[in-house]
């Protein structure tokens, strides 16, 4: 929550939104509620990823990197689009972010065959 509501934030400074017209700023005023966020959050740690199960930091770290993602294209003048968190958390796009941040936990803990 507190990632996304830096966001949100960062999204609504002038400098980056002066360079959107105003039809092309979707930017959520708030972040949601803890309980939606949950709720959507929650169901992505019932599933895995090559077998192993996602996470909370996997989901996080989507989160996070969702969040770098976002910013770096304001900033680019690329496009202006910050939803609400379930709404992103609900999203097939996402969905794809926790399967890469799984993957890249996977390969961190891969120790190489010392044969």
């Amino acid at each position: 929550m507190a990632e996304w509501r830096g966001l949100l934030r960062a999204l609504k400074d002038p400098e980056i939104a002066e360079k959107f017209p105003p039809d092309k700023r979707f930017v959520a005023a708030a972040v949601g509620t803890v309980e939606r966020t949950w709720r959507a959050w929650e169901p992505h740690l019932g599933k895995t990823v090559q077998g192993h199960p996602v996470t909370n930091p996997d989901v996080l770290e989507a989160v996070k990197t969702w969040s770098g993602e976002k910013l770096r294209r304001a900033k680019a003048g690329e496009t202006l689009a910050g939803p609400m968190l379930p709404t992103l958390l609900n999203g097939a796009d996402f969905v794809d972010a926790v399967i890469r941040s799984v993957k890249t936990r996977l390969a961190a803990q891969e120790v190489p065959d010392a044969s």
